[in-house]
């Protein structure tokens, strides 16, 4: 089994729920590991791309939605769909400068998902 780990992706997006959010957009990092059931990895084919993994992501990030939470549930269902061999996604996405009056600080929701889980729910 191997952990193919990206992190530090940084991404300007137009994520959240209000209206200046929408206009401004915002810096996000997102933060990806997931676990591989390969066990003899030779070629490229034989395990997950990392270009592929970013690409998914770049793809949701790329569509302004107003939930982290949703993003990231559309991140997931493409990794698991694409990707048989993995069987666990630990996914962060972190919004680095939120509208919140007061915070200096950043915000960030986090998921934990094994594919048995995935697949007993209704994404």
């Amino acid at each position: 089994m191997f952990t193919i780990c990206i992190h530090d992706l940084q991404f300007i997006a137009f994520h959240g729920c209000f209206e200046e959010e929408k206009i401004l957009g915002n810096k996000f990092t997102v933060n990806l590991e997931a676990l591989t059931n390969d066990n003899k990895v030779e070629l490229i084919t034989d395990t997950v791309n990392y270009v592929d993994l970013f690409k998914i992501i770049k793809k949701h990030m790329d569509i302004p939605t107003k939930l982290l939470e949703t993003v990231m549930q559309h991140i997931v269902v493409d990794i698991f769909t694409e990707h048989p061999s993995i069987v666990n996604i630990l996914l962060s996405i972190t919004k680095n400068h939120p509208p919140i009056k007061g915070l200096n600080g950043k915000v960030c929701v986090k998921m934990d998902l094994t594919r048995e889980r995935f697949l007993s729910l209704n994404y």
